[in-house]
């Protein structure tokens, strides 16, 4: 019975994997989501549990940024491939239509518990990172002009189709490299006072 739990795990891992979000993607929230929580014990008093408020209030403002830049992905990936997902199958093109919705609500989410910080300047949509939105947009735009198909720009897709393991590992080096850079100089950028 043990060996099947482990066996279990093991699989449940390795299966984990491939799948996204990737495990190197919640080190990397979890890391800046800290990093943000450190920000927020300098410039907001907490009543109790001042520790997992902060981190709590900096995932959030994380949340906003990775799904407006996930939000950006969605939308130029459907401008992109839309045609290819139609030709496809009509269901992939209703699941980007829902994750672009799933984005959505996440980021008025987010707003609705953490807008107060941004009213009360704590954090702040300043030019900088306008400019670096702007930079995520020009990325996605020219990645996927050059991506011959829907496996250059997500490795997933990629590892669900059995393209070559060169292709899933640059489209895993190119989103977890340049696009987790530009998410993170986002978040660092927007606490700047």
């Amino acid at each position: 019975m043990e060996m099947l739990v482990k066996m279990d795990v093991i699989g449940f891992l390795s299966d984990w994997w491939w799948k996204s979000p990737s495990i190197w993607t919640f080190v990397f929230w979890a890391v800046l989501a800290y990093w943000g929580g450190k920000q927020l014990r300098k410039r907001v008093k907490y009543r109790r549990f001042e520790r997992l408020n902060s981190f709590t209030d900096g995932l959030f403002i994380l949340g906003f940024i990775v799904l407006t830049c996930d939000l950006m992905w969605v939308l130029v990936c459907l401008s992109r491939f839309g045609g290819l997902y139609s030709s496809l199958d009509m269901s992939s093109i209703w699941q980007m239509v829902f994750c672009a919705f799933r984005d959505l609500v996440g980021i008025l989410f987010c707003f609705l518990l953490i807008g107060d910080y941004f009213f009360k300047g704590i954090v702040k949509i300043s030019k900088h990172v306008i400019i670096m939105y702007l930079v995520n947009l020009v990325f996605l735009l020219v990645w996927f002009y050059l991506a011959p198909s829907p496996a250059w720009t997500d490795w997933t897709y990629a590892i669900r189709y059995d393209y070559p393991f060169i292709i899933v590992l640059e489209s895993f080096v190119i989103s977890h490299i340049v696009g987790k850079a530009i998410v993170a100089v986002l978040y660092l950028t927007i606490w700047r006072s």
